[in-house]
């Protein structure tokens, strides 16, 4: 069955339309099966993907529906890529003004996403805390996310310590 299911996305691998792709599934009994091919990353370091990548089902579903909308805007003459973000990005507004430190246009957003050096300025955070309406902390170095913001902040770091050694054992970090 997960055979059948995967076809689809291994021909895309195999064709160069997708550098990679995962699927994994668990039957009623418990069993559970993972297929891959190709690579899970390209830049900054070409990496084959492995049963050992994990990967977020919303950060997936965001990255890939946010890439088509832009891409098919570009397309249509309806966005420009060098246009600023700030057009449509309301928390780039403080107080009214815009902050100038968070213009930025779809190609730095491009190049941050495909691992270039960037500039160490606000924005640049490893890390990102939200507080309200639920807590929840997220590093984006390792992808861990953490469900008691309030327990990161008064000092227990040592998930988001293990999760950063464990990438960077692994030649991710």
């Amino acid at each position: 069955m997960i055979d059948r299911a995967f076809a689809p996305a291994a021909n895309a691998v195999a064709e160069g339309r997708i550098p990679g792709a995962a699927l994994g599934l668990v039957h009623a009994d418990g069993r559970r099966e993972v297929r891959h091919a190709g690579m899970a990353a390209l830049v900054p370091t070409p990496e084959p993907l492995t049963q050992d990548h994990w990967f977020d089902l919303a950060s997936l579903t965001k990255v890939i529906a946010t890439t088509t909308i832009i891409l098919t805007l570009a397309e249509q003459g309806q966005i420009e890529l060098d246009r600023p973000l700030t057009d449509a990005d309301l928390n780039a507004y403080v107080d009214g003004a815009l902050a100038p430190a968070r213009v930025f246009d779809v190609e730095q957003a491009l190049a941050k996403e495909r691992g270039e050096a960037q500039d160490i300025s606000f924005g640049s955070q490893i890390r990102s805390y939200v507080l309200h309406p639920y807590t929840m902390v997220n590093d984006h170095r390792t992808n861990v996310k953490i469900g008691n913001a309030q327990a990161v902040l008064d000092g227990d770091l040592d998930g988001l310590i293990h999760a950063y050694l464990l990438s960077r054992a692994a030649g991710r970090g």
